[in-house]
């Protein structure tokens, strides 16, 4: 049984001594299995992240070039930008998407994004492809992504990456809300409550990180 802990297929609570599934069955669980125990693992670092930033916390995936929210943890903030959990959206356009096309290199990324025609969403989505393939360049190696009004207009939303076994990326962590609410002043609190949120979350799922882009 120490074996299966020590490699994070089975977890053992501190305290009661009582032994769950661990975060290593995200790599061999069926995909719906997979999201709902991710989803579990995430809830409280979400929790944590709303409570200190104020904003809902969104967690996502990425489903061939599409950003599917699996999660949101609403908090205090009155306003929010109303998008129906379990939805998509582009990758390309949204922080979510740029952060899970970090993980991969730009061939793969050109591979995925040409599955579906890229569309000017707003007046300032980018469609030319080396400009996004230089904000994906740029999700990977800031540790996290930052748009403005690319799919939605007059918004802002900015996500970081949550890395699982071997520091694969496996899951987005964003805020999202309109432009006069996520002001510049916001900016900075609000991506370290999320990197304070990834972090806790990779260490339950046994994740690496890097260091130096957390601090960025």
């Amino acid at each position: 049984m120490q074996t299966l802990v020590a490699e994070h297929f089975v977890s053992q609570d501190p305290i009661s001594r009582r032994y769950a599934l661990g975060p290593a069955l995200l790599t061999i669980l069926p995909p719906s299995d997979r999201i709902s125990m991710l989803t579990r693992i995430l809830r409280e670092p979400m929790s944590a992240c709303a409570a200190c930033s104020g904003f809902d916390v969104w967690a996502a995936v990425l489903q061939d070039d599409r950003v599917h929210y699996i999660a949101r943890v609403p908090a205090r903030h009155p306003q929010r930008i109303e998008v129906p959990l379990l939805s998509t959206q582009p990758a390309y356009c949204v922080s979510p998407g740029r952060v899970l096309l970090s993980a991969f290199d730009r061939p793969t990324v050109l591979e995925i994004l040409s599955h579906h025609p890229i569309r000017q969403y707003t007046a300032t989505t980018r469609t030319d492809m080396g400009e996004i393939l230089e904000a994906i360049d740029a999700a990977r190696i800031n540790g996290y992504s930052e748009v403005a009004g690319e799919h939605l207009p007059d918004t802002r939303d900015i996500a970081v990456p949550v890395r699982g076994e071997g520091g694969t990326v496996i899951a987005a962590l964003s805020i999202g809300e309109k432009a006069g609410l996520f002001t510049e002043e916001r900016r900075r609190p609000l991506l370290s409550c999320l990197q304070a949120a990834a972090l806790a979350a990779e260490t339950l799922l046994g994740g690496s990180v890097n260091p130096e882009a957390r601090s960025r």
